[in-house]
């Protein structure tokens, strides 16, 4: 049996959605094409050929039967930290994450930046001084790009001022956001042309040279050294020096989903300029590393750190990514488990007897964090709502469940999103269907046009992008009373008319049956809720 670290789903990419195809192309659905790591619409059309001819229900999805026909298990104990931190990458659903102005990152990516950040912590954890450089207190009199970014960071609850750990983590993940801008993700990024005609404004255009051509991940040209004082220019060459001697940067696993052209290849120029530029390409986790000293130390260089809060140039921070990043973190540190079996050894090792160690820190588990949000959801009065999702699916170990009470008027908040990891809640306007009611919701139908809510549980899919309202994330119904939820399109989008007193109405305007809430809000109740969570919309 072939081992992969999580059941492919639609949407994902990865390691283990390339295994899958692999294993259908080898049976002879070639029509999937190429093994892309891309879970679309061709493996799930290649997965329901493969379970009609096994006599399993074809539904396109992966389940035991097909895992096992397929000769396909999930691995659950890892021979080494590579195999077990792609694995958390796999799991944590992040290759779905959809960039505004930039699309989908290919896969490879996650998995460099996470085994970077790995690498990195391990090194801050062992006293590293170009890792503590990264990690250093936020400088509020010289540039820096996380102190610029210290608001958004603070808005998204990942602060900055709490330990060096967080501060390398929030470094990296701003760098997962910039790179999108630079280069989509695309280690192989050559220099920008645009420089040769200024964009488009000859009175703009620039003369290349080996220092200021721009190359790799996050498009860091050589001249930035000049840019920083003697001691952090000490660092970078440094930096420069470490890859020159170890050239293990990771690119087998940035290199994965990526296309590289031929003007890719291309490098200008000559001498130290020319040297840095090749370095970047090849060796990933060199520019990774090289850019994260830099960014600490400026902040002119990139046009997406310069033009922060644009929505169109600037770059973007993703919780999940630091969510992702924090779980590495975790692996890295070790379980409470693994730390008491290192007392234990200690303990005998040093020969003290008589003494009975107990675990100094206990992590609580899944049931335990359930059992503390439903106190939280008592107070709110969402108590029996919220047990009734967790019944529902007492296999899910999504982070964050939703709530939406219609019992409360469009006026209020009442679309409750719990986060089980952090025990807290927020809570969001949402509006309803026009035809449920004008300030109450009282009326509710599963019919197609009937521009009505639905009520019952949801489980979240995807994120796409709607013709009409833009980015929004897509619904199943999983109950008799919303089972038509995909074929009305309801999904959860951003509206104008959701206020507390929209228009003097006293209330938020109405949907066609959508959860539609503020626009200030969408990225928020979106990136908390997407692929996988529940929502229990209940009326008594």
């Amino acid at each position: 049996m072939e081992k992969i670290s999580t059941i492919p789903q639609m949407g994902d990419r990865g390691f283990h959605v390339e295994a899958l195809q692999l294993k259908l192309i080898a049976l002879g659905y070639t029509a999937l094409g190429t093994a892309d790591g891309i879970f679309g619409g061709r493996t799930k059309e290649a997965i329901r050929s493969f379970q009609n001819s096994r006599g399993i229900a074809a539904t396109g999805t992966l389940d035991n039967a097909t895992l096992n026909a397929l000769e396909l298990e999930i691995e659950t104990d890892f021979d080494n930290s590579e195999k077990a931190i792609t694995s958390i990458v796999d799991k944590s659903g992040i290759s779905k994450t959809y960039w505004e102005n930039r699309g989908y990152a290919p896969y490879g990516y996650y998995y460099g930046m996470a085994l970077m950040f790995a690498k990195l912590y391990k090194r801050l954890k062992q006293g590293d001084e170009i890792a503590k450089e990264i990690a250093k207190p936020l400088n509020f009199s010289q540039p820096d790009s996380l102190f610029r970014f210290d608001d958004v960071f603070a808005d998204l609850g990942m602060n900055n001022s709490a330990s060096e750990a967080n501060r390398l983590r929030n470094t990296i993940t701003l760098m997962m956001g910039l790179g999108l801008m630079e280069s989509s993700g695309r280690h192989c990024c050559g220099w920008d042309k645009g420089k040769l005609t200024g964009w488009g404004k000859p009175s703009r255009a620039i003369e290349p040279s080996s220092n200021n051509s721009e190359a790799g991940l996050f498009q860091t040209s050589y001249d930035i050294i000049n840019s920083v004082n003697s001691s952090v220019k000490s660092k970078l060459l440094a930096v420069i020096a470490n890859y020159e001697n170890n050239s293990e940067g990771f690119l087998d696993y940035f290199s994965k989903g990526v296309r590289c052209g031929e003007s890719d290849a291309e490098n200008y120029g000559e001498g130290d300029g020319l040297k840095f530029q090749k370095m970047s390409k090849d060796i990933p986790g060199f520019a990774v590393e090289f850019t994260a000293v830099a960014l600490r130390n400026v902040t002119g260089h990139w046009n997406p750190v310069i033009k922060i809060g644009d929505s169109k140039h600037g770059l973007q921070i993703k919780k999940e990514c630091d969510e992702m990043l924090k779980k590495v973190q975790d692996y890295i540190d070790g379980s409470g488990v693994e730390m008491l079996k290192k007392v234990q050894d200690y303990v005998v090792e040093n020969g003290f007897k008589g003494i009975v160690v107990t675990a100094a820190i206990t992590e609580p588990t899944y049931d335990d964090k359930k059992e503390a949000i439903l106190n939280i959801a008592e107070t709110l009065g969402q108590h029996g709502a919220l047990k009734r999702l967790f019944d529902f699916a007492p296999e899910s170990q999504a982070n964050h469940w939703a709530v939406v009470d219609f019992n409360k008027p469009s006026s209020e908040e009442r679309f409750f999103i719990f986060n089980l990891n952090e025990q807290s809640v927020k809570k969001y306007l949402v509006a309803h269907g026009k035809k449920s009611g004008e300030l109450y919701a009282t009326d509710f139908s599963n019919v197609n046009g009937s521009n009505k809510s639905s009520l019952g549980i949801y489980k979240t899919k995807y994120v796409f992008q709607s013709g009409s309202h833009g980015k929004a994330l897509g619904l199943k119904g999983l109950e008799d009373s919303n089972s038509n939820a995909e074929l009305r399109e309801i999904i959860i989008h951003k509206a104008d008319y959701v206020a507390s007193d929209y228009r003097g109405a006293g209330g938020s305007g109405r949907s066609l049956g959508c959860f539609a809430v503020k626009p200030e809000v969408l990225n928020e109740v979106v990136e908390a809720l997407r692929d996988g969570s529940y929502i229990n919309a209940w009326h008594s």
